[in-house]
């Protein structure tokens, strides 16, 4: 999903590290405790919003059964929709899932969540009376005083049936939000290994008069048109995020297939894009997160 270049991401292992310092910064340690029960966090699942290197949000959850259970949501840039984008998220993987509800909890303090969560459909469903005195046994460091200094005593869950989820989003030209196909691509992405087969520098196999401009490979374990793996090409970027993908026609082979850009570039995506396009019998498209 892009929403004034932001991007919203699957917790995987090479951004764990990084979630797993922000958890403890904001959570006072990297262990949560909700309804008495203990969470590690740096083990948590959940998505992220990013935008250049900066991460402006965060999203846990844990699936038991047919109910996705928000742990954590935190939103560093206010104002923005990010928390709501977040949600979407957790929402379109609940539902892929076969998930029948959404449930979190939140203090009684947090009067800014509690008309959050009411205002996006969410219901007031129980309320855990002097929860957090237990809490405080399995983990001391919870503050006695919340915010705006009202005593910190209570938990409330909220529950969202999936029947009820979030409105449909549309962008300024009425076209559907596009966050699930770009959350079942991360997810697809983050489950499979990356073959890079031809590296930056290397000739084609069959053609090699064509040097590929970067590093190009497939997903292991996956299927594409052709019955191979789904193509991937990968920039320079440390973190191989799902950038954008091409979609190309190819009247030689009679296909059309689906290139994922991991990691690239502004510039590196306009020359991938240029190599899809450089043959009279080739052409592609550069679709951008």
């Amino acid at each position: 999903m892009c929403n004034e270049n932001i991007t919203y991401l699957p917790v995987g292992e090479i951004s764990r590290p990084l979630v797993a310092r922000l958890i403890a910064e904001r959570w006072y340690s990297s262990v949560i405790v909700i309804r008495g029960k203990k969470y590690d966090m740096t083990a948590a699942e959940g998505f992220f919003a990013i935008r250049g290197d900066e991460i402006l949000g965060l999203i846990t959850y844990e699936l038991r059964g047919d109910t996705c259970e928000v742990l954590s949501l935190d939103s560093f840039w206010e104002g923005h929709g990010i928390g709501t984008g977040l949600l979407r998220c957790i929402i379109d993987l609940a539902l892929a899932r076969g998930c029948k509800r959404i449930v979190l909890i939140t203090t009684n303090d947090n009067i800014r969540a509690i008309r959050f969560y009411q205002r996006l459909g969410f219901d007031m469903t129980q309320l855990f009376h002097d929860a957090l005195s237990v809490s405080r046994t399995l983990k001391p460091e919870i503050p006695l005083l919340g915010e705006h200094g009202i005593p910190l005593r209570h938990e409330i869950e909220f529950t969202l049936p999936l029947s009820a989820q979030l409105p449909e989003t549309t962008s300024s030209e009425g076209m559907p939000d596009e966050t699930g196909f770009w959350v079942l691509l991360d997810q697809l992405v983050s489950e499979s290994e990356v073959v890079i087969d031809r590296p930056k520098g290397t000739a084609h196999p069959k053609y090699p008069h064509f040097v590929y401009p970067l590093d190009y490979g497939y997903l292991k374990n996956t299927s594409a048109m052709d019955g191979n793996g789904i193509d991937v090409w990968r920039g320079s970027r440390p973190q191989p995020m799902v950038d954008a993908v091409v979609c190309t026609v190819d009247r030689m082979k009679r296909d059309a297939e689906i290139k994922i850009l991991l990691g690239c570039t502004a510039a590196e995506q306009q020359i991938i894009c240029q190599t899809h396009n450089e043959t009279a019998f080739m052409k592609g498209i550069l679709i951008l997160r």
